[in-house]
C-alpha cells in the first residue's frame, strides 16, 4: 500500500511541467509498478525559479512581495536553523521575512496574543510558528490559533483536516 500511494503522488508529480525534466522511470517487479526518481535539486530549483519569477511579476505590478512572520520560542538549535533556512529560502524567492523570537519563558497568553496581532495585521500574509515549543505550550491549540488563510505550514485543523 505504501509503495502504491508513493507512486501514485509521482505520477501526480509528473503532470507539472517543472518535474518533467527531472525524473527518470525505475521499472519495479513484473512492470505492475512504475516509480520514478526524481532530481530534488532540479525540482526545487526549478520551483524557486517559478515563484521568484511570480514575486517579481507582482512587485513590477506595483504591489508589495509577500511577508512571511516566523515565531520562534525558545533556544532550540534545530529551530535556529529551520528558521534560518527557511528565511534564506524567503530571501532568494524574493518574500519578506520577519522573525518574533520568544525567550523560552514566554506565556502561553503571551504567543497567542502575539498569533492574534500577526493574523489581523494586512501586511502580514504567512505564520509559521517554528515547533516544538516549550513544554509548558500546547502545540495544537497555538497552531489552530493561526488563521488558516495564514497558516504556512498548513497545520490548522481545517487545513489538515483534522480534529
Amino acid at each position: 500500500m505504501f509503495v502504491r500511494r508513493c507512486v501514485l503522488r509521482l505520477v501526480t508529480y509528473e503532470r507539472h511541467t517543472h518535474v518533467n525534466t527531472s525524473v527518470r522511470c525505475l521499472h519495479l517487479t513484473q512492470n505492475r509498478c512504475r516509480a520514478q526518481l526524481m532530481d530534488g535539486k532540479k525540482v526545487a530549483g526549478d520551483i524557486y525559479q517559478e515563484l521568484s519569477s511570480e514575486v517579481t511579476g507582482m512587485v513590477s505590478e506595483g504591489r508589495r512581495a509577500p511577508h512571511l512572520v516566523l515565531v520562534r520560542v525558545g533556544a532550540d538549535p534545530a529551530s535556529g536553523s529551520y528558521v534560518k533556512n527557511k528565511t534564506r529560502a524567503a530571501d532568494k524567492i524574493g518574500i519578506q521575512s520577519t522573525i518574533h523570537h520568544l525567550p523560552a519563558d514566554t506565556s502561553q497568553s503571551t504567543l497567542l496574543s502575539l498569533v492574534n496581532q500577526l493574523n489581523i495585521d494586512p501586511d502580514v500574509d504567512g505564520i509559521l510558528v517554528q515547533l516544538p515549543l516549550p513544554g509548558h505550550m500546547e502545540e495544537k491549540l497555538v497552531c489552530n490559533a493561526v488563521i488558516p488563510e495564514k497558516d504556512v505550514d498548513g497545520f490548522h485543523v481545517l487545513n489538515i483536516g483534522k480534529d
